[in-house]
């Protein structure tokens, strides 16, 4: 409910209390609907390898719903938008799930609707989440803020955690497309039950007037600052390179090494698990570094994800039934976990120290609408142009075995026939992405000796402690 004065004490922790259940809701439905889930599924329905990779770019091109979020706002207000969104989120996760009885008539027109439902299940949630940090600010005080926040996000990953090992259990019992799709579906119903708690969220007029004064004039002044370019461009490189860090590890798995869901979804939790560890070192190293160094040292760990794939075991590894293969092929993910936390925050405590408070809501559609919807576009084609790449380049070695370069793969790889080959390929063309894109993280500036002189180590903690980092 919107009201024409400020929340009183009991409406606050009245909307404390449906924040931190929908949280917990959102956090099992989540587990149900992520990335991981939506690969597997797309395997499942034998999806070509540059589909499997615009799956992967999905969570920022969705950012170009972004605009629709904030029209939302300004007429119904934060919480009914973060709401209606939601509901719209988990729809576009049941059209995901149709694409199974599509699939009986036509293969490609059911690649086509996940695909579709995947933009619409990230770009609602975009649109949904336009205002959540301050409508976060409404319902706390400055006492309380911090509690709100710890207690939200570990409800969230407690139940994710659940929700992850009973999907995993369920998998290794029956592993099946309709299963998925079951869970798919299940995550959906979650998703909207949770909706419902976020209505019941008060807000006064202040968040939906916020978004109606014109942004123009500031989003041109935002264009010309220097600053913000430059976040602008270790951000859009970042989230390139998320996209190609994590799906295309999975697609490795399923594709490369012939692992089962279960296995996958397993892995899964071990780079969920470490991100939540990532969170509470990336936020301390922050804190005591500053976000820069943060964002480097979380893109150099990208570094060892793909060297990890170039010098991975054939799959003929796998299947011998190794007793420590697991273990082994746990350590991309697991670090996976930490680099994408540590990437993601280091530039939501960049964005916090860099840019002025009352610059912070323009200048955050302005990146997101930039560094995300453009990074998912360009990861899109980046990705599934190297995926391309790396299939015909593994199909001309096995064309061609007695060639010079088939020699050298099949001495480094074992047989170029392995079916593993065409993802370390991918990798190694990725690791030249990152050296490229290295440079622009190198290029932002330190901000935290600066913003420390200006409030102080206080205000430094306030900053990296404040971010609510989930995948909602």
């Amino acid at each position: 409910m919107i009201l024409s004065r400020e929340l009183s004490r009991e409406e606050k922790k009245r909307s404390q209390w449906n924040y931190n259940v929908c949280s917990f809701i959102n956090g099992a439905s989540y587990m149900c609907l992520g990335e991981t889930v939506i690969i597997l599924f797309a395997v499942k329905l034998h999806a070509p390898n540059t589909v499997i990779g615009m799956i992967g770019a999905m969570i920022f091109l969705g950012f170009l719903m972004l605009p629709l979020g904030i029209l939302h706002a300004a007429h119904f207000g934060a919480a009914k938008c973060y709401a209606d969104f939601w509901v719209g989120r988990n729809i576009a996760a049941l059209l995901v799930a149709l694409s199974v009885p599509i699939s009986f008539v036509s293969l490609p027109a059911a690649w086509a609707v996940i695909l579709l439902g995947g933009f619409l299940f990230y770009g609602c949630r975009a649109a949904g989440l336009v205002m959540s940090q301050p409508l976060m600010g409404e319902i706390s005080s400055a006492d309380d803020r911090a509690k709100l926040l710890g207690n939200s996000t570990a409800l969230f990953y407690i139940s994710g955690s659940l929700a992850l090992s009973l999907v995993s259990f369920i998998l290794w019992k029956c592993d099946s497309l309709y299963v998925l799709m079951g869970v798919i579906v299940t995550g959906a119903l979650l998703g909207v039950t949770a909706s419902m708690f976020l209505r019941r969220i008060d807000e006064s007029q202040t968040l939906r007037e916020s978004v109606r004064r014109p942004l123009l004039r500031e989003l041109r002044s935002a264009f010309f600052d220097s600053t913000i370019a430059a976040q602008i461009r270790a951000g859009f490189v970042i989230n390139v390179s998320l996209v190609m860090l994590v799906p295309i590890s999975v697609l490795a798995l399923k594709r490369g090494y012939g692992v089962s869901d279960t296995t996958a979804v397993l892995f899964s939790m071990v780079q969920f698990g470490l991100a939540i560890l990532g969170a509470y070192v990336a936020g301390r190293f922050s804190a005591r570094f500053g976000p820069r160094m943060l964002a480097i040292a979380g893109y150099a760990l990208a570094f060892p994800i793909a060297f990890f794939w170039l010098l991975a075991p054939s799959a003929g590894f796998v299947s011998a039934g190794a007793s420590w293969w697991l273990l082994l092929f746990s350590i991309p993910f697991a670090i996976a976990g930490f680099a994408t936390t540590g990437m993601s925050i280091s530039m939501i405590h960049y964005f916090l120290m860099a840019v002025p408070k009352e610059k912070q809501v323009v200048v955050s559609i302005y990146i997101n609408l930039v560094a995300g919807a453009c990074a998912g576009l360009a990861g899109m084609v980046l990705t599934g142009g190297l995926l391309k790449l790396a299939g015909k380049s593994s199909e001309f070695l096995i064309a061609h075995p007695e060639s010079a370069i088939a020699k050298m793969v099949s001495s480094m790889w074992g047989p170029v026939t392995d079916t593993a080959v065409t993802y370390r390929l991918f990798f190694l063309f990725a690791a030249i992405w990152f050296l490229i894109g290295f440079s622009q993280i190198l290029r932002l500036r330190t901000v935290i000796s600066e913003y420390k002189s200006q409030h102080g180590e206080a205000g430094v903690r306030t900053v990296t402690r404040a971010t609510n980092l989930r995948p909602n």
